[in-house]
């Protein structure tokens, strides 16, 4: 009809573009056709699905597909329970940028109400508190990091995932690989540079005190705390990057074991894709239960 619908995708573009040059903020915006995800994401800090859209599942794969973190507003005509099937549909295509919000629940006509328990309950789904990856993945999303390397950019693949394009689960497996040519390259140059015989390491192995160690392992994130009394370890605490990725594979295995369970017995496609699941994040259980 002759509703105002706004100045068009172009003109809009440009709008969002200035205020975020002006302003320096992030830019969060609604997509409405699948089609609009790339265009938009071009400008966009975080894509926003509307709440009436929160289920349309080409619209949410495309969102996640642009790497960019993406807002799902809940449905009002949907439980806040019933928003981890959205989540699962941009989970899909390897984004974790998820944010959720509460958009009420429509009682009779044209009533909605915000009900604020349905905050605690999205909430425990792990998004966007509770929930962190670690590892290869992440680290390729770092300025300066191994994406950025010539060497490591001559790859295809290298380029596919600087621009923030999906390639799923396989991401994760990808990603461990071009880092570990990497590191592997760096080793030759660091040989190369220094002079390992001129270094002498002073150690005191009588010191006393508390300390405190914060690393990337390959694996991801690494906290060690120590309680150290003349040159004993008395106490340690250990935050691995299992730890950090635990939700995020238990999400993963409980909807792969809802989807390949038959007659209470996983079929063998199942038995396949949960142990790939597994094994791309590498999980060390062992030091997870220190």
């Amino acid at each position: 009809g002759d509703s105002f619908r706004g100045t068009g995708l172009d003109t809009g573009q440009e709008v969002l573009a200035l205020v975020r040059e002006k302003t320096g903020l992030p830019i969060i915006s609604d997509i409405h056709t699948p089609d609009q995800a790339g265009v938009a994401a071009e400008v966009l800090d975080v894509l926003q699905i509307p709440a009436f859209l929160c289920r349309q599942t080409d619209l949410l794969v495309a969102a996640g597909q642009t790497g960019k973190a993406v807002n799902i507003k809940k449905g009002q005509f949907q439980s806040p329970e019933e928003m981890v099937y959205a989540l699962r549909k941009v989970l899909s295509t390897g984004n974790n940028r998820i944010l959720l919000t509460e958009r009420g629940s429509s009682f009779g006509y044209q009533d909605v109400v915000a009900d604020m328990r349905s905050l605690v309950r999205m909430k425990s789904f792990g998004f966007p508190a509770g929930m962190v990856l670690v590892g290869p993945l992440s680290r390729s999303y770092q300025q300066g990091g191994f994406l950025d390397d010539p060497e490591i950019a001559k790859f295809e693949v290298a380029n596919l995932l600087r621009d923030r394009s999906s390639l799923g689960l396989e991401s994760y497996d990808i990603c461990r690989l071009l880092e570990i040519l990497w590191a592997a390259q760096r080793i030759l140059h660091l040989l190369d540079e220094v002079d390992l015989s001129q270094m002498s390491v002073d150690v005191d192995f009588k010191v006393s005190g508390k300390g405190i160690g914060v690393l990337e392992a390959p694996r991801g994130v690494l906290v060690h705390s120590y309680l150290i009394n003349r040159g004993c370890i008395e106490r340690m605490r250990l935050l691995v990057a299992t730890q950090f990725n635990n939700p995020y594979i238990n999400l993963l295995l409980k909807d792969l074991a809802e989807n390949y369970l038959v007659d209470s017995r996983i079929s063998e496609k199942g038995e396949q894709l949960i142990g790939r699941c597994v094994r791309i994040f590498d999980p060390c259980l062992s030091c997870a239960t220190h």
